[in-house]
Order: C-alpha cells, then sequence, then structure tokens
C-alpha cells in the first residue's frame, strides 16, 4: 500500500509551449504565493497559480507579461493556447495542461489552464461515427470495447482531418492510456444516409459514450480512457474515516436511487421513427416501490440495423445507468474546507479519478465497509498556510453485485 500522503513542502511551476515537452521562460520556484489543481472525472479538470506583485522578478515579470517592442506593440508573454502550465508538487510533476486566461491586477499576476481534455472541447468531429462492423480491417468501423472506440474517435481526429496541421498538434496521443472494458459495444451516430458526419465536438462524444461505459480522467498529461471500477478491482488504499480532517458526513441519498433504468432512442420530433425501440431492465416490486431511471441514447438505430443489435445496445445502456443505483447508494460526502489527513494511507500517485479506494467506518452508528470510486481531486496550496487535500468519493458501480434483471437475461423492446 502506498502513501502516507504527506503533506506537499513546496510547488513550482513552469510554462512550456503547446506539446508540453519544449521549456517556455523562467522556472518560478520561489515567486509561487497560491496554487490550486484538480483531477475529475469525464470532465476538464483546472489549475490556477497566482503570484504576489511583490515577489515577481523582472525576469520573471518579462516572461508573464511580455516587453514592449520598438514599434509599440508588446512581444512575448504567456499567451492562452499557445503555452502550457506545468505543476510540481515538491519533485513530482502533477498536473500539465493549456493555459486559459493570464490576468494581471494591481495585487499580482494570475494564470489559469485546463487540462489537455480542453483541447478536445475545442475540436469538432470529422469522423463517420459507424462502429458496427463485427469484423474487417478499418477500426473506424469495428465494434468493441467502448475504451477502444473512443481512442479511435480521439486519435482520427487528430491524425487523419485534413485540417489537423500538424498531425496530433496538441501532444496527446503520445500520453493516451487506455484500460480496455470486457464489453463490445456497437456506436453509431451518421444519419439516416450513413454517410453523413455527427458535427459535434470530439469531448461531448466522449460524455455520450459516458452512457455506454467509459470514464475518462488526466493524470499529469495523461489522458486516461477506461471503465468503472468494479468490485473485482483490487482497492489502491483502505482508508478510514479518521483519515479524513474536518467533518465528515455518511449519507444514505435516494436522489440517484433507482430500481430499474429504462434506455430508448426515442426521437422526441417522431416517436414512431422506424427503428425506434426502448429497453428496460431492474426491479420492480421492490421494496422502495417502483423508482424509474431514464436515458435516452443517442447513435443506435437506422434502416440498416438489425433490431436485436440496436435492442442489445440499448440493454447494455440501461444496465450501465442503473449500475449503484440499487439500493439506494451510501456516499461519503466531504464538504468544503475537508480534506485527506497528511498520514492518510495513499500517495498522490494514486488519487486518480476512476480508481477505486475502499473506506470503513468503525465506531460510526453508520457502518461501512464498502468500496468507493474516487470522481473528484482538488488540491489548494499556499506559502504559509500550507496544503490541503479534498476527495470526493462515489459507491462502486456494482457495491452490491450486478444488478438483477427481471426478465431472466429475455430481450424486452417496446417498439415506439
Amino acid at each position: 500500500m502506498a502513501g502516507p500522503l504527506g503533506c506537499a513542502q513546496e510547488y513550482r511551476a513552469a510554462f512550456h509551449w503547446r506539446g508540453g515537452a519544449q521549456l517556455y521562460g523562467q522556472v518560478l520556484i520561489d515567486e509561487l504565493t497560491d496554487v490550486e489543481w484538480s483531477r475529475t472525472v469525464n470532465d476538464v479538470s483546472d489549475a490556477k497559480i497566482r503570484i504576489a506583485r511583490q515577489a515577481i522578478s523582472p525576469e520573471c515579470c518579462e516572461m508573464l507579461g511580455g516587453r514592449m517592442r520598438a514599434d509599440g506593440t508588446v512581444g512575448g508573454g504567456v499567451e492562452p493556447w499557445i503555452h502550457e502550465l506545468t505543476l510540481w508538487r515538491d519533485k513530482d510533476l502533477v498536473w500539465q495542461g493549456p493555459v486559459l486566461r493570464a490576468v494581471e491586477s494591481r495585487s499580482g499576476f494570475t494564470v489559469e489552464a485546463v487540462d489537455v481534455v480542453g483541447w478536445l472541447d475545442r475540436v469538432v468531429n470529422t469522423l463517420l461515427i459507424r462502429f458496427t462492423e463485427a469484423s474487417g480491417s478499418n477500426p473506424a468501423r469495428l465494434r468493441g470495447p467502448v475504451t477502444k472506440i473512443a481512442e479511435t474517435i480521439v486519435r482520427r481526429n487528430l491524425t487523419d482531418s485534413k485540417l489537423s496541421k500538424p498531425a496530433d498538434w496538441p501532444g496527446i496521443l503520445d500520453y493516451l492510456v487506455r484500460i480496455d472494458t470486457k464489453q463490445v459495444i456497437r456506436f453509431e451516430k451518421d444519419g439516416s444516409s450513413n454517410k453523413a458526419i455527427w458535427n459535434e465536438y470530439v469531448g461531448v462524444i466522449l460524455r455520450e459514450l459516458n452512457k455506454r461505459g467509459l470514464l475518462f480522467t488526466t493524470v499529469g498529461r495523461s489522458l486516461v480512457l477506461r471503465g468503472k471500477p468494479s468490485s473485482e478491482e483490487a482497492a489502491v488504499a483502505r482508508l478510514s474515516l479518521n483519515d479524513f480532517l474536518g467533518d465528515i458526513e455518511v449519507i444514505r441519498d435516494g436522489t440517484n436511487a433507482a430500481t430499474a433504468s429504462w434506455a430508448t432512442n426515442q426521437d422526441t420530433q417522431n416517436i414512431s421513427k422506424a427503428g425506434t425501440y426502448t429497453e428496460v431492465v431492474g426491479k420492480f416490486g421492490t421494496e422502495y416501490g417502483r423508482l424509474d431511471s431514464l436515458v435516452k441514447v443517442s447513435g443506435t438505430g437506422d434502416s440498416e440495423d438489425k433490431p436485436a443489435e440496436i435492442r442489445a445496445d440499448l440493454r447494455q445502456a440501461a444496465k450501465t445507468d442503473l449500475e449503484g443505483r440499487y439500493p439506494a447508494p451510501i456516499a461519503i460526502n466531504v464538504p468544503q474546507g475537508a480534506q485527506l489527513s497528511p498520514n492518510a494511507p495513499v500517495s498522490i500517485h494514486d488519487l486518480v479519478g476512476g480508481e477505486r479506494l475502499d473506506v470503513v467506518s468503525a465506531g460510526w452508528c453508520t457502518q461501512i465497509g464498502q468500496g468507493f470510486m474516487l470522481s473528484d481531486l482538488n488540491v489548494t496550496w499556499s506559502d504559509g498556510a500550507g496544503e490541503k487535500v479534498g476527495v470526493s468519493l462515489v459507491p462502486l458501480s456494482d457495491p452490491y453485485g450486478d444488478p438483477v434483471d427481471p426478465y431472466d437475461g429475455q430481450t424486452v423492446g417496446v417498439a415506439a
């Protein structure tokens, strides 16, 4: 077991040119006043540094803000999307991504950045989305694990498009990590002609794949594509509630509870459109009564698809949606201001979105000995006040085993 977490003695920051390899300007060591950075699942994480006015050296000032040229224009300076922010926690690189904003005020200089997912949220898809074939040589046509489909969409949008100059201009692909899931899926979004391109941001398409079991996050510069952790996976650490500082809440939350999940590809403008189906999995007649969840799935159903394939795709989406909803989940809430103890038996390198952490609540009325998934990590550091490491945890998708299907494995479809 790694750890303890420890408490950072210092943070250092540097700026790199786009791609994260070539250093720009001077490494900041003593000037940093405040640092914030995060990791999250299925979204963009961010980071921020602040340097107090009195701490900015002349060299740092020129690097951050640029210098007046003879013609009256300003040259140099930290530029959004051209430069990237890199953060080290003591000697460990923990975060890197493109600069989004640089703000100078009377009190000092603030630089805000987003992780590499920020690039994908600014790239419009140019790939035909039709992962439906069982075999063949074209990876952009084959069904497969949702992680493989996600990687193909990212990779081909950054390399195959004539608009991507040069190929992989944000420098993501060399740092892409794929941990495949076992489930093979179909995924398509190509219009009735099977030739239309889905004009949507790549980041939005990845979030659509969340409904099919994809989980993505960043670690340093790496983009990690994986599935949700399960009770079969080993935990990176086992924590007690004593490993958290500040107030802690153990919550039985019925907000997201569900006993059955419905997945539909129904078009809200034409509910009787050909190829429209609805699948449901779960339990009815439970101690909760009936708690339904409805997930609307894009990218299924056209004139060439077989009904059984469409229904199987929807059924998988319904199972994914129901995970962790029945029984009503028990969650540990770490309110704002609470954080992990420096003595917590976990390394900062293990605090990655999607990893499993086991938590026990010995001595509390609500007894928990359960696996959780880390969904968010938020770290702050300030000169003089030290470091705070906050986490958000959610129950594993299958803390009580797989959801029970009331139909004994038989496909049940409701044609609209």
